[in-house]
């Protein structure tokens, strides 16, 4: 019988046909495949090897992949909103041990050959056999199948160790006022975010990449922790100083670290006043955060960037 399949092409596309119809008609729990069961029977013909006429393969596909364009249309969203979980389960059952987080290409050949099609056979088989096929990666594939994983439960997300910013310039800057009007800007977007995270930088580094596109940076300590835009400029401006050798400058950016709470007590200096963190300059920094939120960051902008 399978020898006068491969000498009769036109007998397969028929055979794929018949069954296809006969196995998109049959009903599990209220779903059936339709049309597209004929698409999984060309599928297991193509794996035995089976042929057709030529041709007929690219036109099928092609007129399938239409008519089903036009048969679901305006049905699609809502069968999804109406059986949206039943056709999850489908998918994971036809998908199988494949949607396994960490389960490989090589991985799931191995399964396979040992008859392990889905997760549910993963979960219940032997957790021996698998270390014996796959190794340790075979353990931690069963304790995945069966929801057994020994991480530690993180509360709430870690807060970043820096916050930091930098831009590639439209047209290379040349002279110190343009970087240090690029710089101011960098620091108003770097403080915004620290206050918004109620957080003060102890460290801020300035980076440069010129046009030849060296790279360099220098960092320094904040005497006072600050989120202060006008202390953290002053301290960007004093390293770009420092790094720049009159090259044309292609990107530049800044980032603090060594990131405290705000709430966090501060030891000041006796030659420090006023005070960086003095109340009006809180009440100013909070107050130009609030305009912004509301009514967008080009609200308010500074002389210098008009």
């Amino acid at each position: 019988m399978f020898d006068i399949l491969l000498n009769h092409n036109t007998l397969v596309l028929f055979g794929i046909i018949f069954f296809g119809i006969a196995l998109g008609s049959i009903k599990i729990y209220g779903l059936n495949l339709g049309l597209s069961g004929v698409l999984f029977v060309a599928l297991a013909a193509g794996h035995y090897r089976l042929a057709i006429p030529n041709g007929v393969g690219q036109l099928g596909l092609a007129l399938f992949v239409y008519c089903v364009g036009l048969s679901a249309g305006n049905r699609f969203f809502s069968a999804i909103a109406k059986q949206g979980s039943k056709l999850a389960v489908m998918s994971a059952v036809i998908v199988g041990v494949s949607a396994l987080f960490t389960c490989g290409h090589s991985s799931a050949e191995t399964l396979h050959k040992l008859g392990i099609l889905t997760i549910g056979d993963l979960a219940k088989t032997d957790p021996a056999i698998l270390e014996a096929h796959l190794k340790s990666h075979g353990r931690c594939l069963w304790q995945y199948a069966n929801g057994i994983d020994d991480s530690t439960v993180v509360l709430a997300p870690s807060k970043a160790k820096g916050i930091g910013n930098s831009t590639t310039l439209s047209s290379d800057a040349t002279t110190k006022e343009e970087a240090c009007k690029v710089l101011l800007s960098l620091c108003e977007s770097v403080g915004r975010r620290l206050r918004a995270s109620h957080q003060l930088a102890g460290q801020i580094c300035t980076e440069i990449r010129y046009s030849d596109f060296r790279n360099v940076s220098h960092q320094m300590p904040i005497d006072i922790p600050t989120a202060s835009v006008n202390l953290l400029y002053e301290d960007a401006c004093a390293l770009f100083d420092e790094l720049w050798d009159s090259t044309p400058i292609r990107l530049l950016g800044i980032r603090t670290s060594k990131l405290v709470p705000e709430d966090e007590p501060v030891q000041l200096s006796l030659f420090d006043f006023p005070a960086p963190r003095s109340e009006k300059q809180q009440k100013l920094d909070a107050a130009l955060d609030n305009i912004r939120a509301k009514y967008g960051k080009d609200a308010i902008k500074r002389g210098r960037f008009l």
